[in-house]
């Protein structure tokens, strides 16, 4: 049954959330993957949005590692016998035009959406229920025993989402561990440096930068994965920058060679940024990008942080948007922390 204007305004739901997810998915292959495991079609208040989704999900599967272009998108649709008019098209041209600007928090978007699925829900199941309770003949106890079964359901669903079975770990070849510092630094994860100042924590997130770009093992025990580096440095400026950076290199440079350090990929940032903002966030990501970091060293962590730093939700914030950035990215972080100068060595 098609929705009125006046349905559509009723129930809960997000067109912006809806279309700002299929967007997404257009462009990420890894937003793909995270939406196909919370969502289905049927979550997706504008049954248009949930066929479209439905249609990138198995170009996703058949094409993988493509990006799903809007014509790809609508030859899918015809082929399921799908109604694609005019509008359809300015839709799909709409969504992929924007779409990747929407990867980076297709997390939120897929949250959205299945918050207001849940809502509908649970009004039609409150609707059904007066329905019944309506009745001359009406057992209220029946009704609160099919009220409580259907929210048990309708919870179980959600929770399942999350759930990883044990025999799932067997299904396939186990997966391997990357590592950018093998043993040491994770590939796609967040390394902390903590110390109380002046230990060297910094000489070690320049050691670690010059070994990742160069394939010098760290210390000359742990391998390196070889990547590009991006220094978000605020500590001493540029001059303390290049002065610890040559003492390191000449050491390094007596067995790896002077020419390297020509080629070397790594970029420093030396002007700090306080990232409190979404739009903080998301221009660190589009930098990222733009040099393909494999590795981003924050050094140090307080000169970036605008939050309050023994406040566990502030700082939970903070690397939540890091991990936002690692799915859309791939890179991995280093992160180098000041511990506390008084009371340091109390518990």
């Amino acid at each position: 049954m098609t929705k009125t204007q006046h349905e559509i305004e009723l129930l809960p739901h997000s067109i912006e959330a809806e279309q700002s997810l299929l967007g997404a998915v257009m462009h990420s292959d890894k937003a793909l993957a995270g939406a196909v495991e919370v969502l289905k079609p049927s979550d997706f208040y504008i049954s248009l949005h949930g066929g479209i989704f439905a249609c990138i999900a198995t170009l996703g599967i058949e094409k993988k590692g493509n990006i799903r272009e809007p014509f790809l998108v609508k030859e899918e649709m015809l082929r399921r016998g799908m109604l694609v008019n005019d509008d359809t098209i300015l839709l799909l041209a709409r969504i992929w035009d924007s779409g990747s600007v929407f990867a980076f928090n297709w997390r939120e978007y897929a949250s959205e959406i299945k918050r207001t699925a849940r809502l509908r829900h649970y009004l039609a199941l409150s609707a059904t229920l007066s329905e019944k309770a309506r009745a001359a003949q009406a057992d209220p106890n029946e009704i609160i025993a099919e009220a409580r079964a259907s929210l048990d359901e309708l919870e179980t669903e959600t929770n399942a989402e999350d759930l990883m079975s044990f025999e799932s770990i067997f299904d396939g070849d186990a997966p391997k561990p990357k590592w950018v510092v093998d043993k040491l630094v994770p590939a796609e994860g967040i390394t902390l440096i903590s110390a109380k100042p002046g230990v060297g924590k910094s000489w070690l997130g320049y050691y670690i930068s010059q070994c990742t770009a160069s394939g010098a093992p760290l210390f000359g025990r742990y391998d390196v994965t070889l990547g590009r580096v991006l220094y978000l440095n605020a500590e001493g400026g540029e001059s303390l920058v290049i002065y610890r950076n040559r003492k390191l290199w000449n050491g390094l440079s007596l067995e790896y060679g002077e020419e390297l350090k020509k080629n070397l990929p790594i970029k420093y940032l030396c002007k700090p940024t306080v990232l409190s903002s979404g739009a903080d966030f998301s221009r660190l990501c589009r930098l990222i990008e733009d040099e393909k970091a494999d590795l981003v060293v924050i050094d140090p962590f307080i000169e970036f942080f605008d939050g309050e730093e023994n406040s566990s939700r502030d700082t939970s914030a903070f690397f939540r948007e890091l991990r936002k950035i690692i799915e859309k990215t791939g890179s991995a972080f280093v992160v180098t922390h000041h511990t506390r100068k008084v009371g340091f060595d109390k518990p």
